[in-house]
C-alpha cells in the first residue's frame, strides 16, 4: 500500500507519496486539472494500491471527481482537524502534503468529510445559487424560486439562467415541486 498526501490549491497541487513503512518515495507538484491528477495517480499507483488524502477546500470536488474516476480511494479532511498540520510552526505546502500522507499511513486520521455526489451535489448547488441571489431559505421555499420563478406574489422570472436549467433538471427527476 502507498499513501498519497495532496495539498490542493487552485492552480497546483503539492503531493507526497509514502510507502507502507512511512518513507518518502516521491514528492512533487502537478496542475490542479482532471487530466493532470489522473495522470499522476496512474503513474504513482501502477505498482501498488494507492490511498490518497486531501484537505477540504474550494477545489475538493474537482480532486474528488478526478481521483474517483481513476479508481483511487480518496479521504478528505478538515485541515483544522489534522493536528500535525494545524499545530505545525513551519507551515509549507510540502510539509502539509507529507503530514496528510503520514496521517493516512499511520491511521491517525480525523473523521472523513463527506463529499456529495450526483443529485445531492446538484441540490446543494441549487440552494447555494438561490441563496446568494435571494438571501434566505424562507424566501426560497415560499417565493418564486421553489415554484420555478412564478407565484401569486411575484411576477416573472427572478432566477439566473443556470438556476432555471438546474430547476428543470431537478423537476424532471421529481426532486422539486411542480409548478402550481
Amino acid at each position: 500500500m502507498r499513501y498519497l498526501g495532496i495539498d490542493v490549491h487552485s492552480k497546483a497541487c503539492v503531493w507526497c507519496l509514502l510507502n507502507a513503512q512511512g518513507e518518502i518515495v516521491e514528492q512533487g507538484s502537478t496542475e490542479t486539472t482532471i487530466p493532470a491528477l489522473q495522470a499522476l495517480v496512474a503513474r504513482l499507483g501502477k505498482d501498488d494500491e494507492l490511498l490518497a488524502g486531501q484537505e477540504v477546500g474550494a477545489m475538493a470536488y474537482l480532486v474528488h471527481d478526478a481521483l474517483k474516476e481513476a479508481g483511487v480511494r480518496l479521504l478528505s479532511f478538515n485541515a483544522a482537524h489534522l493536528r500535525m498540520i494545524a499545530a505545525s510552526r513551519k507551515k509549507t505546502d510540502r510539509r502539509d502534503a507529507y503530514w496528510i500522507a503520514r496521517a493516512l499511513q499511520t491511521g491517525m486520521t480525523p473523521h472523513e468529510v463527506y463529499i456529495p455526489v450526483g443529485e445531492v451535489r446538484e441540490l446543494r448547488g441549487f440552494v447555494i445559487d438561490h441563496h446568494h441571489g435571494r438571501g434566505s431559505m424562507r424566501e426560497f421555499f415560499n417565493g418564486p424560486g421553489y415554484w420555478g420563478g412564478r407565484s401569486p406574489s411575484h411576477e416573472g422570472p427572478v432566477m439566473s439562467r443556470d438556476a432555471w436549467a438546474r430547476t428543470a433538471r431537478l423537476r424532471a427527476r421529481g426532486a422539486c415541486r411542480p409548478e402550481p
